[in-house]
């Protein structure tokens, strides 16, 4: 194996003279070039040396795998240093190796950049719109559960960048905008504090903005005249920071957002700040260059640009731009006069905005700061009617180029179906509407549709993680004069859904434990299910186009069909009615009668369900367990007293706000939205309790069934689809072995797994929740469960421990849960015959494992 190692290494080093260092799937080190060698003494794993963010950079390419040269940028914790990355895939003995090449960036500080903080009557000279957001702060805060949402919408709307902080810079609140421009999400934002996520070069303008108004408490404007804070997203807008007080002038929070104004001037000069920054930090593509245009400086996202010249140290500006933009750079040069220029050029395909500003580096040296912005280009006539063809085009429509499967164009129903905006769109390509395991169906299937009319259909994915069923329908154009496709998109979610829904329908009307009848508007049966033929003794043939009052005792006959067939009650009624089953036995049972409605809302047919009444609880083996008596009423009774008496409140609440005002304003919709939302949470607690109330029952119904895991996942992402948009949290896949089939209880197999996603989307503070599934062991098989890919963090692990090992009150206190719910995920975890376990063990827990028995033993009837 060494020899082997020495071999590879010999020859590598024959072909580059680049430092490179090569490592395994764990970043273990099994070679290192002689120029690193002694950088690296002593360190076994390369993730022992590099930061939190670049173990996370370069541990995605390792698990995902590399099919063509991969470049990023690494920052080291030992020798605090930023290394330019290229990995690449390498196979030894059967092994996947990774080589990477590194070279590192020297920084290039800026010296002298000066902001002027300005104030004045501001708030008088702000747009009305952020004069709005004043406003709603003003009047909410400290915010109450409805105040914050009035403001978080309000905020949201807002087109400039926001942020609310209190006096320690930690952030109470934002936009989507300022998350985009920080590069991130408003979850990764939000109680953070400014030093957590600022880009250091903005953490020390805004320390500087933060001293000032502590020191004369006053509001400011920052006048950016070097122009290069917000050059790349916000043109000419200028940050502005108002500082909040209580009645005893105390700050208690400060709000930032950016707004135009049309003279500063107007404003006092307040106060200068003088920063450095490195253009490494940058968030966008950013270079540093000399007058003859060689590069000295760059940030990451230029990387993506120009990856090997950067690599290798040779890239040079006017080798990029053709003859006019060179000319056009440099006289800019030349005149000093000229601070800042701009002009248009096209880079491997796609045009770019430079926007070149002159600033002074090290010893007065005269260099350039360059900033590249994506644009459109300029459309020719048939591209232009193309345009218009997709913007009246009543579906979802888009172009996308044939070769490098990039969007051109959209429509605006595509971005609304979608989630996107614009830009957003234009900087994709097709293959980021599809989840991983999806692309290579779209590889194998053809582009250009069927040749008899019919579409593809493809399952895709919108911006907020949700999947969408459609039927594509592509044909080939010349656009921009490149080959490309134009797709109409047909939505069939809703089919798809209305289809799942009717099994659903079907499978529960099929298998309800309750007697159920069908019957048209006049009472004539057209379908029953087997719990009405098993329990009350009718055959399909005696009962269908018969009355259904035939099976009612005399006297209530003429109750059912006066207070439900007669007068056709457009809503439930509910009765207690006695029965005559087919041998005469008469039965007691609470009837439900719900209309089904049909053309015009009318009543169409009923559906009847009976609730029969048992005169004493026995004990009687059912398909795959035991129903065993001994109900604790005292334990029922308090659980619906618990979850009825706020329920009745809320609902009559909401009934009252909706049907007692006609119009209701914004905040009154506002209310009732978020009082609605409650609403369903409480009934979601309210299915929990009673399917555990059966279960505290000893109501153990066992229908275990083969299941193979991957058939699983769509209903795991549908259940716990409203948990992870209000925490932000995405549902990943992990390890899955396609091949994973066993046999266990679908629905308590599904409700256990759901509700630990539930629990883990709730208590991480990561973006997503990554799930894995695989053979453990002999007869066994485990479910892991981590918040990153590099792992589970050690807050997530104890808190899930905590589920099964904490006092219900702590669990409650400490993370929200319902304590039927937590009740809940114990029994099942016994009736699963399943067991926690740290995976791949206690000492080195890389995810949260439950082992599962690969066939679940039924006990039998005793």
């Amino acid at each position: 194996m060494f020899d082997e190692i020495k071999h590879i290494e010999s020859a590598i080093l024959s072909e580059t003279e680049n430092s490179f260092f090569i490592i395994d799937k764990e970043g273990i080190i099994v070679s290192v070039s002689g120029e690193l060698k002694k950088e690296l003494v002593g360190v076994k794993n390369i993730f022992d040396v590099l930061t939190e963010k670049s173990r996370k950079r370069l541990s995605d390419p390792l698990i995902t795998g590399v099919t063509e040269a991969h470049n990023l940028i690494l920052e080291r914790t030992d020798a605090n240093q930023k290394l330019e990355a290229e990995i690449h895939s390498i196979q030894m003995d059967g092994k996947e190796l990774f080589k990477i090449n590194v070279r590192t960036i020297e920084p290039l500080d800026q010296e002298n950049v000066t902001l002027v903080l300005r104030t004045g009557r501001i708030e008088n000279a702000l747009s009305k719109a952020s004069k709005e957001i004043l406003d709603v702060i003003k009047s909410n805060f400290p915010f109450t559960l409805i105040g914050r949402a009035k403001t978080q919408k309000k905020v949201e709307e807002f087109e400039g960048i926001f942020w609310l902080k209190d006096p320690k810079g930690k952030i109470l609140l934002s936009n989507t905008e300022f998350a985009e421009f920080l590069g991130t999400t408003k979850k990764q934002v939000e109680n953070k504090y400014e030093e957590e996520v600022f880009p250091k070069y903005f953490f020390d303008a805004i320390s500087g903005v933060n001293k000032y108004t502590f020191e004369s408490g006053n509001e400011c404007i920052i006048d950016d005249q070097s122009g290069f804070l917000f050059l790349h997203s916000v043109g000419r807008a200028k940050l502005v920071q108002i500082p909040l007080f209580d009645i005893e002038k105390n700050i208690i929070a400060i709000i930032n957002l950016t707004d135009n104004f049309r003279d500063l001037n107007s404003f006092e000069h307040a106060k200068q700040i003088e920063i450095n920054f490195q253009v490494s930090d940058w968030l966008i593509p950013a270079l540093v260059i000399e007058q003859e245009g060689k590069v000295l400086s760059y940030s990451g996202s230029a990387t993506k640009l120009f990856t090997r010249e950067l690599m290798q140290g040779s890239l040079n500006l006017l080798d990029l731009l053709n003859s006019n933009n060179r000319h056009l750079f440099e006289n800019f040069i030349r005149n000093d006069s000229d601070i800042k220029t701009q002009f248009n050029q096209e880079l491997d395909g796609r045009f770019f905005r430079f926007t070149i500003q002159k600033i002074v580096g090290k010893s007065d040296s005269r260099l350039a700061l360059v900033i590249l912005e994506r644009i459109r280009q300029e459309k020719t006539s048939s591209d232009k009617m193309y345009d218009v063809i997709l913007q009246e085009f009543p579906l979802p429509a888009l172009i996308y180029d044939a070769e490098n499967l990039r969007f051109l164009e959209v429509n605006s129903s595509a971005l609304e179906l979608y989630g996107y905006s614009r830009d957003e769109f234009l900087s994709m390509d097709l293959t980021d509407l599809y989840a991983p395991e999806d692309i290579q169906s779209l590889i194998e299937k053809p582009q250009t549709g069927k040749s008899n009319g019919n579409g593809l259909l493809m399952r895709q994915k919108r911006k907020d993680g949700s999947f969408i069923i459609v039927e594509i329908f592509n044909r080939q154009i010349d656009f921009n004069g490149k080959p490309a496709l134009i797709s109409s998109i047909v939505d069939k979610s809703r089919e798809f859904e209305l289809d799942k829904k009717n099994q659903l329908y079907k499978s529960s009307f099929e298998h309800s434990n309750d007697p159920i009848a069908i019957t048209d508007n006049h009472g004539f049966v057209k379908f029953i299910n087997d719990s009405f033929i098993s329990k009350l003794g009718y055959t399909k043939a005696e009962m269908e186009q018969n009355p259904i009052a035939s099976i009612f005792a005399d006297a209530d006959r003429s109750i059912l069909n006066a207070n439900l067939y007669q007068n056709d009650y457009p809503e439930e009624r509910r009765f207690t009615l006695t029965l005559k089953t087919a041998e005469g036995k008469e039965l007691e049972a609470d009837v439900i009668g719900t209309p089904i409605f049909g053309y015009k809302e009318k009543v169409e047919r009923y559906s009847l369900i009976f609730k029969l009444k048992d005169s004493q609880v026995v004990v009687e083996e059912t398909n795959g367990g035991l129903k065993k008596s001994g109900i604790d009423t005292n334990f029922l009774s308090n659980l619906f007293h618990e979850l009825l008496t706020p329920l009745n409140v809320i609902i009559g609440f909401v009934q009252e706000l909706s049907e007692s005002i006609d119009n209701p304003n914004e905040e009154q919709r506002e209310a009732i939205q978020i009082i609605e939302e409650n609403q369903k949470v409480l009934l979601q607690t309210m299915d929990i309790a009673v399917e555990f109330s059966h279960l505290e029952q000893d109501y153990v119904d066992l229908n275990v069934s083969d299941i193979r895991f991957v058939e699983l996942l769509d209903d795991l992402k549908d259940s716990t689809k409203k948990t992870a948009e209000s925490n932000e949290v995405d549902l990943n896949y992990g390890k899955i072995s396609s091949s994973l089939q066993f046999k266990t209880d679908r629905h308590k197999f599904v409700t256990f797994l759901s509700q630990m996603l539930h629990f883990s989307m709730i208590m991480t503070h990561e973006s997503e929740i990554i799930i894995s599934g695989y053979p453990h062991g002999k007869n066994k098989f485990a479910i892991g469960i981590k918040d990153s890919k590099n792992g589970i963090s050690e807050e997530l692990l104890s808190n899930l421990k905590a589920v099964f090992e904490d006092d219900e009150i702590n669990i409650r206190r400490n993370y929200g849960l319902s304590r039927f719910t937590v009740r809940l995920v114990r029994k099942l975890l016994q009736i699963l015959s399943a067991e926690i376990h740290p995976l791949p063990s206690a000492a080195n827990p890389s995810e949260f494992g439950i082992v599962f028995p690969v066939e679940l033993h039924v006990p039998e009837a005793s």
